[in-house]
């Protein structure tokens, strides 16, 4: 009597991994990548890794972030506090209290005007900016705020 029952949860699947797979592992508090057979790719060597999306990974190094290449050259500079994986050719960063957008190669395409900043998904992004929420447009770069 009175119990609540949680309701059904979908476990979100991943993509099968590929012969163009990197799946990052840890070793000695450290992280790296391995690739789908199991293969040291990119020794680990960073505080953080996160997942290779649009042939970037984001890493940590010195408690600043940046993002590197398959063959673990650094092409976007270690300066975030906060990143997300690519996604849409776009990836959110945080520098300090505010975030922004940066293309593949670390260039500024949406001003670091925002509290929040989420990845984009379908064209659009979620962000709150003096305290509205809004939706980002991909293509228009204008905010549907509510």
């Amino acid at each position: 009597i009175g119990k609540r029952e949680r309701p059904p949860h979908e476990k979100a699947e991943r993509p099968p991994l590929t012969e163009t797979s990197l799946v990052k592992f840890c070793r000695k508090g450290k992280w790296g990548y391995k690739d789908w057979k199991g293969n040291v790719v990119i020794p680990p060597t960073y505080e953080e890794a996160f997942g290779f999306y649009e042939e970037r990974g984001c890493v940590e190094k010195d408690g600043k972030l940046g993002y590197i290449d398959r063959k673990n050259n650094l092409v976007i500079d270690y300066q975030y506090d906060c990143a997300t994986s690519f996604s849409e050719g776009l990836a959110s960063v945080t520098i300090g209290e505010k975030s922004g957008y940066i293309d593949l190669d670390g260039n500024k395409v949406i001003d670091f005007i925002y509290d929040i900043a989420t990845p984009f998904c379908d064209g659009k992004a979620v962000v709150r900016a003096d305290d509205r929420w809004g939706v980002l447009n991909r293509q228009t770069l204008e905010v549907f705020w509510r």
